[in-house]
């Protein structure tokens, strides 16, 4: 079979078995967005500085998207996983220190 129709066959077999949840994954999306857009906002009128509040939202989305691919994609924590997360821990601490 050439690879456009095995690429196809795929794609038809992932649709079939995920496509009740692309509604749910659509509006999952669009909530996080306009909430991440409402904490900026909120981050901006409270004197916090933005800068630096971008920083903590992708160090945080980071460590929790490797969170739930461990928990629940059976993911493994690999060397590269772990020095990641340190120099993640350790950019923040450089920001923050005085």
């Amino acid at each position: 079979m050439p690879w456009p129709a095995r690429e196809r066959q795929a794609a038809d077999r992932c649709h079939r078995r995920f496509g009740r949840f692309d509604r749910l994954g659509r509006a999952a999306l669009a909530v996080a967005v306009v909430l991440l857009d409402l904490a900026f906002i909120l981050l901006y009128r409270s004197g916090f500085p933005v800068s630096f509040g971008a920083l903590v939202t992708q160090v945080a989305a980071a460590l929790a998207l490797l969170g739930l691919g461990l928990l629940f994609f059976k993911d493994r924590l690999t060397l590269t996983n772990s020095v990641g997360v340190v120099l993640c821990l350790a950019g923040l601490w450089l920001v923050n220190r005085d």
